[in-house]
């Protein structure tokens, strides 16, 4: 038998001035932010950027002007627990960016019930409403059932906080209305993203590879030329300068400079055009040859890859290093190893 969770003793919650609690307490913060400087309980917003600490997480902030005025009160208790308060026992500390996503849902929800009839409490909510919510969601703001999955896990997150939170609180569980979360019922292993066809993936990982294997040298040579026209002085050149054009591809550039009217545009790319055409055919191939999710791969560095030499000298695998966030316990990310294809590794 597994052992029962449990959770550890909260960290105590600076105060800020005026009293007003740093809601970010007890969150690892990202190189260059300090405490003192973060959002205060008592902000209408609070800037999460300083605790992201994933390098591609674009900021944010949680919006509190955005909430009808009688819930923020619980809106703000509800998210300082989930970003430094007491926890519910047994309730995981979310991600930040999880805590993002939750956000957005609050406010649907909230905004939702604001318009009822008679402007509900949370408290005065029976599982018809519920039922009711449920039916917006399917009918008129998600048709996708991944969408509607987490709509309706983060309004039950106002259930499974109850415990800590002192005002407004949802009285009964959403998930025993009927209608509710039927989605949510699946087995945790199950992977509810369909694979693409390989009638789809083999065309696209073939001509990523005819990109990258046949493309690239001209498009970064041209680039090279663009930048060094650029430090000199020189005009620049918009297009791929045909001399540095392999002949397999002569109808995608010509040698024209910036400025000059361009009569065929359709029939060529630019110098830029076609290295976000590399950058996108890279993406893919490390992505399809490796399974590494989004963030990982953008956690990338230069030499990452690694190649396993056989007792003949032979290369018979490879490997690529970079940073795991799923499933780990340290938000910063944990050092892991992938094997990858060949194609990917060089």
């Amino acid at each position: 038998m597994a052992a029962a969770l449990t959770n550890p003793a909260p960290a105590p919650v600076p105060e800020g001035i005026g009293g007003s609690r740093f809601v970010l307490a007890g969150r690892p913060l990202a190189p260059g932010h300090r405490l003192e400087d973060t959002a205060r309980y008592d902000d209408d917003a609070w800037l999460l950027a300083p605790a992201l600490l994933q390098r591609h997480q674009a900021p944010t902030r949680l919006n509190f002007t955005r909430a009808p005025a009688t819930f923020v009160p619980t809106l703000k208790d509800l998210f300082a627990a989930m970003l430094s308060g007491k926890l519910p026992l047994n309730e995981p500390r979310p991600k930040m960016m999880s805590i993002r996503r939750h956000f957005t849902e609050q406010l649907r929800f909230t905004h939702w019930v604001a318009a009822r009839p008679g402007q509900p409490r949370l408290a005065d909510l029976i599982l018809d409403d519920f039922a009711a919510y449920a039916l917006h969601l399917h009918a008129a703001v998600l048709p996708s059932e991944a969408s509607r999955e987490v709509a309706q896990s983060s309004v039950r997150m106002l259930y499974r906080y109850r415990t800590v939170l002192p005002g407004d609180r949802l009285t009964v569980d959403p998930l025993d209305c009927e209608d509710w979360g039927n989605s949510t019922r699946r087995t945790r292993a199950e992977n509810t993203t369909h694979r693409i066809p390989e009638h789809v993936m083999g065309p696209l990982l073939a001509w990523c590879l005819r990109i990258i294997d046949d493309l690239a040298p001209d498009i970064l040579t041209a680039l090279d030329a663009y930048r060094i026209r650029r430090e000199t002085g020189r005009p620049g050149w918009r297009h791929i300068p045909r001399p540095h054009l392999s002949a397999a591809w002569p109808h995608l550039a010509a040698d024209e400079p910036i400025g000059h009217e361009d009569r065929d545009a359709h029939a060529r790319f630019s110098t830029f055009d076609l290295a976000r055409l590399l950058q996108g055919a890279c993406y893919i191939l490390i992505a399809y040859l490796s399974g590494m999710r989004d963030s990982e791969i953008k956690h990338l560095r230069r030499g990452s890859t690694h190649t396993l030499l056989d007792g003949s000298g032979h290369p018979y695998r490879w490997t690529i290093t970079s940073l795991a966030f799923k499933g780990e316990s340290d938000p910063a990310g944990t050092i892991a190893t992938w094997i990858i294809g060949a194609p990917a590794a060089s």
